[in-house]
């Protein structure tokens, strides 16, 4: 292990950059997610300084040469290193003994979840890198710049809205650790919601509706046989019970059987009360889970 920039005993300064490629995948059913980038280490090591040979840097491809600082991702559950055509690594040693250390690697990555706000849900997921064996008196960590990204990274469920970096410390038993965070936002998209979920719901509210118009003697048993059913998705509840309340009450008065005046009575009180309420219920639905989630 080289010595760090302040003499001896001081630790070795490693500072990181990060490009993210792509991320290919957020599962939520499994809870994680796959990126591919490019990661770059940056650190001094003066035994490998040459000042006086005319030689601008050298250019390696094995990392198993030189010293290399011991990091890892806390959160991988899995990862390749590219090596299809040739190993995706890139070392280049300059005059005064800088190592720029670059691969490309591509990881799956563990990611609680809250489904709270679902499907309007906005995603935390962080990427966590530390020094496996180094405490930070020997090696300590920083960013060198900001994490960059594709401004047009997405998946089929989500779309990366903003990427949030970090310098921390862990304490452990074994002593204190320097650690970089990534932390990537991720909020779902709403449109597949919108043409599966929520235009089903309106049109049953719509064909709910016309029992209050049809005449009595209309409202047999072939509509009711034939009633759509709904089910209940995650924590959709209170939409999908709002709706299957206003199906069933709608129902049952269809089959009430009154006198004509009472009968039409209830009718027109019906037809302004329900789409009312159902109107001021998805107003509040709307507050709550669409515009609620930005004061975050």
């Amino acid at each position: 292990m080289p010595e760090g920039s302040g003499g001896y005993g001081s630790p070795v300064q490693v500072r990181c950059e990060m490009y993210l490629i792509d991320i290919s995948e957020v599962n939520d059913l499994h809870m994680d997610f796959r990126a591919m980038m490019y990661f770059r280490q940056i650190w001094n090591d003066s035994r490998l300084a040459y000042p006086n040979q005319p030689i601008r840097s050298i250019v390696l491809n094995d990392r198993n040469l030189i010293w290399t600082p011991d990091l890892f991702f806390f959160q991988e559950k899995e990862g390749i290193h590219h090596s299809l055509i040739s190993p995706n690594t890139f070392i280049r040693i300059t005059r005064d003994g800088e190592v720029r250390y670059s691969v490309r690697v591509s990881m799956t990555f563990k990611c609680p979840m809250d489904f709270t706000k679902y499907p309007h849900d906005i995603q935390k997921c962080d990427m966590q890198i530390e020094s496996y064996g180094s405490t930070r008196d020997r090696l300590d960590l920083s960013w060198l710049n900001p994490v960059a990204f594709d401004k047009n990274i997405s998946t089929v469920n989500f779309a990366l809205k903003d990427v949030q970096e970090s310098v921390n410390h862990l304490v452990l038993n074994s002593g204190q650790y320097a650690s970089l965070q990534v932390s990537l936002v991720f909020k779902r998209k709403t449109g597949f919601f919108m043409i599966r979920l929520y235009a089903p719901f309106l049109i049953l509210v719509a064909i709910r509706a016309v029992l209050w118009i049809l005449p009595k003697k209309r409202k047999g048993k072939s509509m009711r046989k034939n009633d759509p059913e709904t089910q209940n998705i995650l924590e959709m509840d209170e939409k999908m019970n709002q709706v299957n309340g206003d199906s069933s009450i709608s129902l049952v008065a269809s089959r009430l059987k009154c006198d004509g005046k009472v009968y039409k009575r209830v009718d027109r009180i019906c037809a302004f009360l329900f789409p009312s309420l159902f109107v001021i219920f998805n107003f509040v639905y709307g507050l709550m889970y669409c515009c609620g989630r930005q004061s975050k």
